[in-house]
């Protein structure tokens, strides 16, 4: 890391800070809202989600500036393991699960993750399982649990607040973009 701006620190929020003020101020509203699953979560639904992931990730040994990947499509579980990973201080990686498998190895490879989320509606042989990193699927949030990473997290209060791993000089996510070049390149903040 560079020069880090001190004034910066002294204003800083964490995740699970942010989280936790707006599940005080609007707890009953709407957080998030998937049109194509027809579902949504409410802001204290998404902290008492949050709390559960970390607590998941925590009971898992991930650390601040683990490198945790996520791979599904777009969904409120994939914004659930967003926000959690990164209320529990552990980074946050996404990856397009629909780019070519060679790009998607490479990119797995080159971040060297701790654990790798990936939905099991897709074909977690065909993404790559077995590479890098402890491999655990997970399915629909709030379904009966059925042996996933969000059954462990069920496994946890929603009202529990595990501690945060983190501060402010710690990366919360890790994305890739094909830019111009067409090959993979990983932006951190």
């Amino acid at each position: 890391m560079t020069d880090i701006d001190l004034a910066a620190i002294e204003h800083y929020r964490s995740v699970a800070e942010r989280l936790r003020t707006h599940a005080e101020a609007r707890g009953d509203k709407v957080a998030l809202q998937s049109i194509d699953q027809g579902s949504e979560i409410t802001w204290g639904g998404l902290y008492g989600a949050c709390n559960q992931v970390a607590a998941a990730l925590g009971a898992r040994g991930i650390g601040a500036n683990d490198r945790v990947v996520v791979l599904t499509d777009n969904s409120l579980e994939n914004l659930i393991l967003y926000y959690g990973v990164q209320r529990h201080g552990a980074t946050f990686c996404t990856v397009n699960v629909e780019i070519n498998r060679e790009h998607l190895r490479e990119i797995i490879e080159r971040l060297e993750p701790r654990l790798v989320l990936w939905h099991d509606a897709l074909d977690g042989e065909a993404l790559g399982a077995g590479m890098p990193g402890e491999w655990v699927p997970f399915g629909e949030w709030g379904e009966v649990p059925h042996g996933d990473f969000f059954s462990e997290a069920a496994a946890y209060s929603p009202s529990a607040e595990p501690a945060e791993v983190s501060g402010p000089e710690d990366v919360g996510v890790v994305c890739f973009t094909s830019g111009t070049s067409d090959k993979p390149k990983g932006v951190m903040h």
